[in-house]
């Protein structure tokens, strides 16, 4: 059995349903909020949706209410195209339709009901006269309703906000956010945090359902749908303002748009140019409008041609009546007690017939081509910022090295980074910086063994994000205190392998020999950084030969043999061997910069942390100055 043939489970309770919906109407933008999550029917005097708590309900028996309390609570919808219908219980089925057709059901009920009271009116006390009065206001209330109905698309004049037209299309395709409440505005993040896993969770119980149901199997299943959040459903300016700053926003119609969309993939600093589309069907409108107020400039004419001999009191003699005459026949009708007395007139009101059905044909094709222009535009959008937005994945070991690459993007991004647990490790995005996406892991041991070792972790980091280049950072000890100066920053040209030796005897006694690789980190990387040294002025940059050994190594005896044997070694780290396996394996581009924390002997924590924040800020300057923009793939050469 499918999960979603189970029982639905509900997190709040009615009263939890009635405070949340107390709590919106109490929210700085409530006004907005409500009109976007309830908007009127056809009619203009009715609701097309039900009260928020119905809706809550439906949306927490369907598991799209993400809850924390009546203050703190967030409502996702699925993308309308894909008609998912969730089995519920018979009551939740029965609300579900009430909440989706709330304004037919009180069209429908209203004139019923009023007519069920006249009739308990006549035979109550037998006053028919109350009886004609109460069925007169039903149908009073069902003439206004209709004709509001009909009016006010012809008179409204409704301003589309930018990318308001998309919405519909955007909603249509994708996820989305329709309300997100924070009263308090402390935790947004939390709370979207919240919201994307419970994303990831509903779209891989669909993609496990459809695979069981062809008879198939989906064990792991990466979501990389972009999330619509719609700006009408966020209740306080402070989280709408941080949603929008948010390092994996993305702002296609530009600010004070109401989309707002989270893809994982989505650049921040190259933000899209307003869609703008010719309004056909207004300028087409306004020159039937135009011609139709010319043509009887005309028409007077001719009228006074065809009756200068004679009185014509039916006749077009003026222009107001020419006019009147005209506009009805537009519609298709006839004025009485007007009529044209010219061939010319009447002919060019049989011509004016065509007009309208033409002008309906036009409004439906041009609103086809309205949405297609948006649909085809948010998919080239998104095909576009996957295509060409390269991805760095930078990874750290220990905390200093962790928050010294957090705090280093910060300052530059001016945003906090976003935390992704979507997938087996936590995933620190950063955003975009110098044109390419960043995203940081941790590895939870040091060292490359281990499940929370370098190498398992960086090839699970590659698999999840799959990147276009990977740079490991944090702290070494250096191997030439004479030359080199505590906290400079070291870059791999090369990376030796020290973990795989032999072992045998000569002459007695015991040799070991290397086993392991050396191999030559990635020229682009290795380009970039020395590019970077040029205008980096905090620290020397040295680079050279780095040691991988998964030894902790705290004995100048030690270091002065690895001196000897390798002289063109810089300096000497854990983690890199793995880290490079890992990363070769998956073919992306790497290397390992790190900076001077000790000398292999003596080793104290005192300078982690400067020397942990020089190497993350070098690694950031070169990405800062733009050298990673480009794809390795797309490169000249």
């Amino acid at each position: 059995m499918s999960e979603r043939e189970t029982a639905p489970l509900r997190h709040a309770t009615w009263s939890d349903y009635r405070a949340a919906a107390r709590s919106v109407r109490a929210s700085p933008r409530a006004a907005t909020v409500l009109k976007s999550l309830r908007p009127r029917d056809t009619t203009r005097i009715l609701y097309a949706r039900g009260p928020l708590p119905l809706a809550l309900y439906i949306a927490d028996c369907e598991e799209r209410l993400v809850w924390r309390g009546p203050d703190e609570f967030a409502v996702l919808q699925t993308p309308l195209g894909l008609r998912t219908r969730y089995p519920l219980p018979a009551s939740a089925t029965v609300c579900r339709w009430l909440d989706s057709n709330w304004g037919i059901a009180v069209f429908a009920a209203t004139p019923a009901l009023l007519e069920l009271l006249s009739l308990a009116v006549a035979l109550a006390i037998g006053s028919l006269l109350v009886a004609v009065c109460v069925l007169l206001l039903a149908l009073l209330f069902v003439s206004v309703a209709l004709s509001i109905g009909v009016a006010h698309p012809m008179l409204a004049r409704h301003r589309l906000a930018p990318g308001e037209a998309a919405v519909g299309t955007a909603v249509w395709h994708h996820w989305s956010l329709v309300l997100l409440h924070d009263a308090d505005a402390h935790t947004p993040g939390r709370m979207l945090e919240d919201v994307l896993h419970r994303l990831h969770r509903l779209i891989a119980r669909d993609v496990q359902d459809s695979a069981r149901d062809i008879g198939g199997h989906a064990e792991s299943v990466r979501v990389h749908d972009t999330l619509v959040c719609l700006a009408s459903g966020v209740t306080t300016e402070p989280v709408l303002r941080w949603l929008v700053s948010r390092a994996d926003a993305d702002v296609p119609f530009g600010p004070g748009s109401e989309l707002i969309m989270l893809a994982p993939q989505a650049r921040t600093d190259d933000v899209s140019p307003r869609l703008v589309y010719i309004p056909f069907f207004r300028l087409f409108a306004a020159s039937v409008a135009a011609l139709i107020a010319l043509i009887p400039l005309a028409m007077v004419d001719w009228e006074k041609s065809a009756c200068h001999d004679y009185t014509c009191p039916t006749a077009l003699l003026t222009y107001g009546r020419a006019l009147h005459w005209l506009a009805y026949q537009f519609l298709w009708r006839d004025v009485p007690g007007l009529a044209p007395s010219s061939v010319e007139s009447t002919g060019m009101g049989f011509l004016v017939h065509f007009l309208l059905p033409v002008t309906v044909l036009v409004g439906v094709v041009s609103a086809r081509t309205l949405t297609k222009n948006h649909r085809t535009a948010i998919r080239r959008a998104e095909q576009e910022r996957r295509r060409t937005v390269p991805r760095v994945l930078i990874m750290s070991v220990k905390a200093e090295e962790r928050n010294a690459v957090l705090a280093g993007a910060e300052r530059i991004t001016g945003r906090r980074a976003q935390r992704d647990f979507t997938g087996h490790g936590a995933v620190y995005e950063l955003g975009t910086i110098g044109g390419a996406r960043v995203s940081l892991v941790q590895a939870g041991e040091q060292g490359v063994g281990g499940p929370a070792g370098a190498m398992l972790t960086a090839s699970a980091a590659i698999r999840q994000i799959k990147p276009d280049y990977a740079i490991i950072t944090g702290i070494c000890y250096g191997l030439y205190p004479k030359e080199q100066k505590l906290c400079d920053v070291l870059v791999s040209q090369r990376v030796r392998d020290l973990n795989l030796a032999g072992v045998r005897d000569v002459a007695g006694s015991v040799v070991s020999e290397d086993r392991g690789e050396n191999v030559q980190g990635t020229h682009v990387l290795l380009d970039r950084c020395h590019a970077a040294e040029q205008d980096w002025d905090r620290t020397r940059v040295h680079i050279g030969e780095m040691l991988a050994w998964t030894t902790k190594v705290d004995s100048n005896a030690v270091v002065h043999e690895l001196r000897q044997r390798y002289p063109r070694a810089v300096g000497g780290e854990m983690e890199g061997a793995g880290f490079h396996a890992a990363a070769r394996r998956a073919g992306v581009e790497w290397i390992v910069v790190k900076a001077i924390s000790d000398w292999g002997y003596r080793t104290t924590n005192r300078y982690h942390v400067e020397a942990a924040t020089n190497a993350a800020d070098f690694v950031l300057h070169m990405i800062d100055m733009g050298g990673l923009r480009t794809k390795p793939t797309d490169l000249l050469g």
